[in-house]
């Protein structure tokens, strides 16, 4: 068991170190939660410490990625919920015949 223990360490040192090196972070893939290298280390830890030798079913769900692409991804989102606003507000301020006269600052 305890062998098991330190393969499964040794393995979350190893995979930290790639991506530290890779300048890569980890994403839980059943929460969208993003980590550090040194968070991820830890947390493998205490799923080792939690789950002992079931740690791995919970390790797969971890990938290893460039959290920069995530920030992309939430500007672009964010972009497109703000062009769906707009649109939507413009809608409702002509539905009513009341457009505000600082409404096109709001989106800027």
């Amino acid at each position: 068991m305890a062998r098991m223990f330190d393969t499964i360490e040794k393995e979350l040192q190893i995979n930290a170190d790639k991506a530290r090196k890779m300048g890569y972070w980890f994403c839980n893939q059943q929460t969208g939660h993003w980590m550090t290298p040194e968070e991820f280390e830890i947390q493998g830890k205490m799923d080792l410490i939690v789950h002992g030798e079931n740690c791995r079913t919970v390790l797969i769900y971890y990938k290893m990625g460039d959290p920069r692409s995530q920030i992309k991804r939430g500007l672009k989102d964010i972009n497109q919920a703000s062009l769906k606003l707009q649109e939507f507000a413009e809608k409702v301020f002509s539905y009513f015949n009341q457009v505000p006269k600082d409404f096109g600052q709001t989106f800027k």
